[in-house]
């Protein structure tokens, strides 16, 4: 793995690392029927077939129960399989995997600088590099005031910052995160999200289980939607939004009445008419407003023009009330 030279800044130092991609390099993770069982019978995912690759950040959605976190789980080796397979790209070490649980991993009566210290070492960095990837990753996570504390003593939106530092110190390849940002406050949050996106556009592999949605909106590049136990949709961003978001909601304020005519003319242009003082529209993504601005102007003068994309979250609430509404239809008969 390569190193940042002596004297980079932290945000320089977690966004220029970059893997060697040798060919054959483009996959992290392969997955084949993959599955888990629980003692109590309960299948936790069941036939997950599906391949990451590197220099991208998938969003891991799901509701409740779904499986994300076996899921995450599985692939970073903390549970093994009932049935199916699982393979890391053979360039990909097992130091190269960082691991972030729901569930607080750490040493809790190590200090803080220890803990990620002990991180590094783990990964076999030596122990001048260990301790300047160290100390810059604290400083990233803003844990470099508290480096002398005993973990049990922070509070918990540090104990996180520290595990999600514990996790990145190697600069990891491969990056399962559950929940990273549980407990954080907002910049916090939205530091470590653009930090991932960071990561991914560099050439990691960066997987993230978040009900905070709108970290996801804007940085990932793909998005792994889960339904009981199963895979629903495994696609880029822009395609599960097409097949999930809907359609575009436009407002347009205008001074004067609508003819007639007008509005026909609309009708024609669009999905349907919602209101017409405003005149609130949904149209198709590729509906071009030109043509839809100029009827209108032919019968009112607009005085503005908003237009409401769904992003994953509108997308992630639509497939869930398809969802509930097919078990109500299969219930009822």
């Amino acid at each position: 793995m390569a190193h940042c030279a002596e004297g980079t800044n932290e945000d320089e130092a977690f966004q220029s690392w970059r893997p060697s991609m040798s060919e054959g390099r483009n996959w992290a993770i392969r997955t084949e029927g993959l599955g888990k069982r629980y003692d109590n019978g309960h299948w936790g995912l069941r036939d997950v077939s599906l391949e990451l690759p590197f220099g991208s950040m998938v969003a891991l959605l799901g509701a409740n129960g779904a499986g994300k976190s076996t899921l995450i789980h599985l692939l970073c080796g903390a549970l093994n399989p009932t049935e199916g397979t699982m393979a890391w790209n053979p360039a990909v070490s097992g130091t190269e995997v960082g691991w972030c649980s729901q569930r607080q991993c750490v040493d809790w009566y190590l200090t803080v600088r220890d803990n990620v210290l002990l991180g590094a070492r783990l990964a076999r960095m030596d122990r001048a590099t260990s301790r300047r990837k160290s100390d810059e990753i604290l400083r990233f996570v803003e844990l470099e005031g508290h480096s002398s504390s005993i973990a049990d003593e922070l509070s918990g939106g540090q104990q996180q910052r520290l595990q999600i530092a514990r996790a990145l110190v190697a600069e990891p390849s491969v990056l399962l995160l559950d929940e990273p940002t549980a407990g954080l406050d907002v910049e916090a949050a939205e530091r470590l999200a653009d930090g991932l996106k960071a990561r991914a556009d560099s050439g990691a592999m960066v997987l993230v289980s978040s009900h905070d949605i709108g970290l996801l909106e804007t940085r990932s590049d793909q998005v792994l939607l889960l339904a009981e136990s199963g895979v629903v949709a495994f696609e880029s961003r822009n395609s599960f939004l097409q097949r999930f978001a809907g359609d575009d909601v436009l407002e347009i304020l205008y001074e004067g009445e609508l003819s007639a005519e007008c509005l026909a003319a609309v009708a024609r242009e669009v999905v349907s008419i919602v209101e017409t003082v405003p005149l609130r529209l949904v149209i198709r993504r590729e509906t071009p407003l030109v043509q839809l601005i100029n009827v209108v102007e032919s019968s009112a003068r607009i005085q503005d023009i908003r237009r409401e994309r769904p992003g994953l979250r509108e997308a992630f609430l639509t497939f869930a009330q398809q969802a509930r509404s097919s078990r109500e239809w299969e219930k009822s008969e």
